[in-house]
């Protein structure tokens, strides 16, 4: 085989790798956007409560984070599928309401306390 064949097929192998875990990103972000949109087990409900926005990198998307009152670390992670625009800023203090969701993706707990759900806003305004 000449050179330019085996250059040719490296970069063949190598493209069909990328486009594989392409395909896999795509299928996690559908499956994860399921639950979010509903099929998951509904947890809990939020009614006024007063959290903070994060960015959590697993899941490409932004959080609310609600710090349970009366605990010594308790908070959730509400992953929210589509943040509007406006409060996609980390630490911004918001009021929110809605419906948290079993989760199933990728985020993991670091401390004790934590915890991650989906959360389907059903309203949001800044604090």
């Amino acid at each position: 085989m000449r050179p330019s064949v085996y250059v040719f097929v490296v970069a063949l192998i190598i493209s069909s790798a990328c486009q594989k875990n392409e395909v896999w990103e795509e299928n996690l972000q559908q499956d994860n956007a399921k639950s979010c949109f509903g099929t998951a087990d509904i947890i809990g409900k939020a009614d006024q409560y007063i959290g903070h926005v994060w960015f959590i990198e697993e899941e490409k998307r932004y959080a609310v984070v609600y710090y349970v009152p009366g605990s010594i670390d308790s908070q959730v992670y509400g992953i929210v599928c589509d943040l509007p625009k406006e409060f996609q800023q980390e630490r911004k203090r918001v009021k929110f309401s809605g419906t948290y969701r079993a989760y199933n993706g990728p985020a993991k707990p670091v401390l004790g306390g934590q915890s991650f759900a989906y959360l389907e806003l059903k309203a949001i305004s800044a604090e």
